[in-house]
Parts: C-alpha cells; sequence; structure tokens
C-alpha cells in the first residue's frame, strides 16, 4: 500500500508541477517585452500572440490533466492487474498485450486534443494547412510507429532480464542507445513516411550553402525542400547526417519567404553544431538521461512489491513498463535542468560562430522573423527556461549577436 501511495503522490506532484508551469506562462504575459524585440510584434500582432499562446497552453494543461485523471483511476482501482487477467498469452505476451492495451485506452485522448489543436487553435490563428484527411493519416502512422517502439523496447527489456537477470540491464541500456542513435541519425528517412522531398533547384541559396558547409569540410548529399506548407503556414529547416556527409531539410514556406542569406545564417548556426561535435555531446548527454530509467526499470522488476501494489500476484513485466512512465517524468526533471542549460549553451556558441563567418545581421533577421512567424514566445519565464527550453530567449540571443558585431 505504502508503494502505491507513493507512487501516485509522486505523480500528482509531476502533474501540479505542470499546471504551475502553465500559470507561470500566463503570468508571465502580462509582463512587457524586452526593449530589443518589442519591435517584432506590433500591437495587433501582439495580442493574437497572447491569445494563440493563451489557446495554446490552455489546449495543452486540458491534454494533460485528461491523461493525468485516467491514468490515476487505472492505478486507483488496479485496472491494469483486472486488464491483465482478461488478455490471453503467457508472461511475455500478457505484458505486450497489456502495454498495448493502455496505449489504445489514453490514445483518444491525445487525438481528440491534437485535433483541437491542430483543426481549431491552429486554424483560427491562420497556422492550419492540414486536411481532416492528412491528419487522420499522421494520426494513424504515428500510432503505429508509437506501437512499434514500445514493443520493442519492452520486448527486449523482458528477453534481456530472462537471459541474464540483472545483468540484462546493461545491454537494455545499449540497445536503447542505439535505438535513440539510429532515431536522430535517420529522422529525416522518417519524416518521409509523413512528408514529400524534392531537391532545392539550382541557385543562389544552394551554392551558397554548399560553398559554406564544404568551406568547413563537410559535404552536403543533398539538399531538399519538404512539402511543409501542406500542414502548416509555419516555418522551419533542419540538418542531419552521419560524419562529414550531412543532408539539410528546408520547410517549402522558408524558400518562398525567406532570402537567402537569411536561410544560409541559420544555417551557418547548424553548421556549428557539427564544427564544435554539439551534436554527439548532446546524444552521449541523452545517454545520460537514460540510466535512471534502466535503473527504475531494474529496481521494480527486482522487488515484487511494485507490481502487487497495483494487484499482480508477482513481477509484472508489462506493469513494470507502465509504471516507468510517471516515475520517469519526476526522475527527468532535476536532469533535464543541467542538460537544458547545456544545450543553451551550445546554442550560443552556434550563434558566435554564425557571427563569426559574418552572418550576424542575417541570423538576427531570420530569428526575429521565425519568432514573428511561428507567433514564438518572446518572453518565457525563467523556471520554463531552465526547466524545458534547449535555445535561450530570443532577446537574450539577439544581445549576444549585436555584442559580437561591436
Amino acid at each position: 500500500m505504502l508503494i502505491k501511495t507513493v507512487i501516485i503522490v509522486v505523480m500528482t506532484a509531476v502533474f501540479l508541477f505542470e499546471v504551475y508551469k502553465h500559470r507561470l506562462t500566463a503570468r508571465q504575459r502580462r509582463l512587457s517585452l524586452p526593449e530589443n524585440v518589442r519591435g517584432i510584434y506590433d500591437t495587433q500582432k501582439y495580442q493574437t500572440w497572447v491569445a494563440y499562446s493563451t489557446d495554446t497552453n490552455r489546449v495543452g494543461l486540458m491534454e494533460k490533466s485528461a491523461q493525468f485523471v485516467l491514468m490515476l483511476l487505472l492505478l486507483l482501482f488496479n485496472a491494469h492487474a483486472w486488464l491483465s487477467g482478461m488478455l490471453p498469452g503467457g508472461v511475455w505476451a500478457n505484458s505486450i498485450l497489456l502495454v498495448v492495451l493502455d496505449m489504445l485506452i489514453s490514445l483518444p485522448i491525445g487525438v481528440v486534443f491534437a485535433w483541437i489543436q491542430q483543426m481549431r487553435v491552429e486554424e483560427q490563428y491562420g497556422f492550419n494547412r492540414t486536411t481532416k484527411k492528412t491528419f487522420i493519416a499522421d494520426q494513424v502512422k504515428q500510432a503505429l510507429i508509437g506501437f512499434i517502439l514500445m514493443t520493442t523496447i519492452l520486448s527486449l527489456y523482458i528477453l534481456f532480464y530472462q537471459m541474464l537477470g540483472l545483468l540484462g540491464f546493461i545491454l537494455l541500456f545499449v540497445a536503447l542507445a542505439v535505438i535513440i542513435t539510429l532515431i536522430s541519425t535517420f529522422s529525416l528517412q522518417l519524416s518521409k513516411l509523413f512528408n514529400k522531398y524534392e531537391p532545392l533547384p539550382e541557385g543562389e541559396l544552394r551554392t551558397g550553402l554548399e560553398a559554406m558547409f564544404e568551406k568547413h569540410g563537410y559535404h552536403l548529399r543533398h539538399i531538399y525542400v519538404m512539402d511543409a506548407s501542406k500542414r502548416t503556414s509555419k516555418v522551419n529547416a533542419f540538418c542531419t547526417g552521419l560524419g562529414k556527409n550531412k543532408e539539410i531539410a528546408l520547410f517549402d514556406n522558408l524558400v518562398s519567404n525567406y532570402s537567402a542569406d537569411e536561410i544560409t545564417a541559420v544555417f551557418a548556426h547548424e553548421l556549428a553544431h557539427f564544427h564544435y561535435r554539439d551534436t554527439l555531446m548532446l546524444s552521449l548527454t541523452n545517454l545520460v538521461t537514460f540510466l535512471p530509467m534502466v535503473a527504475l526499470l531494474l529496481i521494480m522488476t527486482a522487488v515484487p512489491a511494485f507490481s502487487q501494489a497495483f494487484g499482480f500476484a508477482k513481477t509484472h513485466y508489462g506493469m513494470v513498463f507502465l509504471l516507468m512512465g510517471p516515475l520517469m517524468q519526476a526522475a527527468l526533471i532535476p536532469v533535464r535542468i543541467p542538460v537544458m542549460k547545456f544545450m543553451r549553451a551550445c546554442e550560443y556558441r552556434a550563434d558566435a560562430f554564425a557571427a563569426q563567418n559574418g552572418y550576424a545581421e542575417g541570423l538576427i533577421s531570420a530569428l526575429k522573423r521565425l519568432s514573428q512567424d511561428n507567433l514564438a514566445d518572446l518572453n518565457p519565464h525563467p523556471l520554463i527556461v531552465a526547466v524545458e527550453h534547449s535555445h535561450p530567449p530570443l532577446s537574450q540571443r539577439i544581445a549576444a549577436l549585436t555584442a559580437q558585431m561591436e
């Protein structure tokens, strides 16, 4: 009973912390914007940003509340043990079926609020270009990827533990590292499940990007334009690849609305992450965050009382796997603070690299336009920045870039 109480208290504390963060964000809206970003939004645009931020904040909190209540009820009434008893299969199959069923139970909440955010909020503020057909297709693909990923990790967890006992968790840690590395490395290929990619035509932009990367010893294997505008009017871009071979993906609405200098400046910043091996360091840092997860799995697997607290007769791999979610949220809060601080330091250094290569003005212009076009938060609360933001607030980035130009 004590274990059950502690887990529910921890889960509740994490949820209340989420509520507190949402309240801090709401309060922050009442404060004036920093001087160097005040001109990004005119009066009308500023009011639109406040309204959009408030609505997005509200939808996010409603979804978290619904997911919390569902999980709380399932745990309080030992619903997982009852569901497990209704499912067929031995230890392995029963565990996988229980996790899949739990995902299916919570799936409607995620889909409903994704619909509200995309088809209502994003539509209201002029961002949405996703059709109902595309939305449904995206949700199905995302669900399938989620099911495959979760059942794969669960299967490896059961396999390694049954083969090697507690030593199997070393193999599990290695397997998780490989999976996450593959996902990060081949993110562009995964994105092709959702978007179409076309080569960037020859011209000033392509020539500038290729020259900049080659100057620093990198080869651009592909420069793609992604049909992002069929889903959103927001703009973005990313760079990926192994070793010295890189691939760039540009949102089509970025290519059509931004100057070649602005886009090249953005990728001068991205190039810096490879130049300073930030991507490698971040991958290694992320591996460290797996340690609490593997440790939690080890403890809850070795101690049957964790499963017994929720109605099982002995350790149930599926239940242990499901309990890991809310407990990991709590464990990662203190871990995320130094990780996010490290990532923000990398962003400052990447900005400085772009400035040193003559792209300070272009980067400032691009950052301002990106913030304006995406209705970005120009004045986030310091606590939210510390816990959640991998990038410094725009005002601080502009101040640092301006200092580089002096």
